[in-house]
């Protein structure tokens, strides 16, 4: 039974956008795309043509940070920028100045996380002043007390975690995927696609081949019929122990039996946080990340997160989406490494529509450094 919400979402992830009008304000000009923030919160990204007036160099020349413009964008294939690595479905063909920011718009465009991306060529000063690019500034309960009897405290469980997002190992994995959606209303999971594939994963970054979607081998994955699929590894570390990222994270309670104890800690991270940007079509968002990290004890090590995200812009294409991801110690060689073993992605569609992905990866080896890896940001 085909699914026309399904179809439709799927559509709209490969980039067949529409050419459209924007208003909104300036966000961020790389060297090869710029980025608009609507009043509603969401951005909306454009390939730079590189042609005389749309230029990185020439727009910075003319335009500031929140400046309020009004733009063309025209639909273009599939395009990732290749300083920020995020895919764009537009090419902007048009840019007017409207007027400059107000003290409020400012401060709301010097608070969104896109600004910060390394290589914004508007981030060094805007309207006179000089950002800091970092994010605001939120207690995170940092300490050295020992928590619930154990030698663990929230600043050692934040040098483990930050320790270990800085040495992410290179593996390969075999990965089985099962797809599911429901329609509007009561949530009834059909089943919608299995899928096996051998996973690459360097850093954060993976990549997928030998794909075999429903028993029929599928190497450009264009039979998949799947929302949410892909992301899951080390892209949790930084945005929930560094300290400089706002994350409130917090001593919930103890788990587990003698002898195989945990620690619950809780997190919630604003928008101007660390997390990765949501994707809906040619819209992006950052929303409220809050959850549950579960800490082996006595490592100190996350092995377990459940996250939800909230809070998206009113005309976003998603009103929720939820994760949990599971690592455990696997042996490689002779050396032992903390890796993925599964991951479940829920993603509620502002039309009542859903998607749900669960994964499994097995058979973990050494990653080969001659292969080709195109980084695939989560959905």
């Amino acid at each position: 039974m085909k699914h026309p919400l399904l179809l439709l979402a799927l559509v709209a992830a490969t980039g067949f956008a529409q050419d459209s009008t924007y208003t909104g304000s300036l966000e961020r000009v790389m060297e090869n795309s710029v980025t608009i923030l609507l009043t509603d919160g969401r951005l909306v990204d454009a390939r730079l043509p590189g042609r005389k007036g749309l230029t990185g160099a020439e727009l910075v020349a003319q335009f500031s940070l929140a400046d309020h413009v009004k733009v063309d964008y025209k639909r273009i294939p599939y395009f990732r920028d290749p300083i920020t690595q995020l895919p764009c479905m537009f090419e902007l063909a048009r840019i007017k100045f409207l007027r400059k920011a107000t003290p409020e718009e400012f401060l709301i465009a010097s608070k969104n996380a896109d600004w910060r991306v390394p290589g914004n060529l508007l981030a060094v000063s805007s309207n006179g002043k000089t950002l800091e690019t970092r994010p605001p500034s939120i207690p995170n309960n940092a300490g050295a007390e020992p928590l619930a009897g154990t030698a663990l405290t929230l600043d050692r469980i934040r040098e483990v975690n930050l320790q270990r997002a800085a040495h992410l190992p290179n593996f390969i994995a075999d990965e089985v995927t099962e797809c599911y959606f429901s329609n509007a209303g009561p949530v009834r999971w059909e089943h919608t696609s299995s899928i096996r594939s051998e996973v690459s994963f360097k850093g954060s970054g993976e990549t997928r081949k030998n794909m075999i979607t429903n028993g029929e081998p599928d190497p450009t994955g264009s039979k998949r019929r799947c929302i949410g699929y892909g992301g899951g590894f080390g892209t949790y570390l930084v945005p929930i122990f560094d300290p400089e990222c706002p994350s409130g994270l917090a001593f919930s309670r103890k788990i587990g039996k003698p002898g195989n104890e945990g620690l619950a800690l809780s997190f919630r991270s604003p928008p101007e946080g660390c997390f990765y940007t949501s994707f809906s079509g040619s819209d992006r968002a950052y929303p409220v990340h809050e959850g549950l990290v579960l800490i082996e004890s006595p490592g100190g090590n996350m092995i377990h997160v459940a996250e939800r995200s909230v809070q998206f812009p009113a005309a976003y294409g998603i009103t929720s989406r939820e994760e949990k991801v599971t690592w455990d110690f696997v042996k490689i060689g002779d050396a032992t490494h903390l890796l993925p073993v599964s991951y479940e992605k829920i993603i509620y569609n502002r039309g009542g529509s859903a998607g749900r992905v669960t994964v499994k990866y097995t058979n973990h080896r050494h990653f080969e450094a001659d292969t080709s890896i195109t980084f695939q940001p989560p959905q």
